[in-house]
């Protein structure tokens, strides 16, 4: 049996946002303006040297530790914009 170490830090939520100022958007009929990217799962930093240290051979909590090559959870990126008017 092998023994690995799991620890780890992810970077699992950021959200950077910018609001335009009303003076920027003045000329037109819009009272706000908001530009943002929300990432999840970006990056994992571990030395781990499976798929992913948060691995579970069943999908709870309670059997945690068997790593069965499951995949990692998805990295996901969203871009939006926010009109007000």
């Amino acid at each position: 049996a092998w023994v690995t170490d799991g620890s780890f830090i992810r970077l699992r939520n950021i959200t950077l946002a910018y609001d335009f100022k009303t003076k920027a958007i003045a000329g037109v009929k819009i009272s706000g303006l908001r530009l943002y990217a929300t990432g999840q799962n970006l990056f994992t930093w571990t030395k781990y040297t499976g798929y992913d240290p948060e691995t579970s051979s069943e999908g709870d909590g309670l059997s945690r530790g068997g790593d069965y090559l499951g995949y990692p959870a998805a990295k996901t990126v969203i871009v939006g914009l926010n009109l007000n008017f």
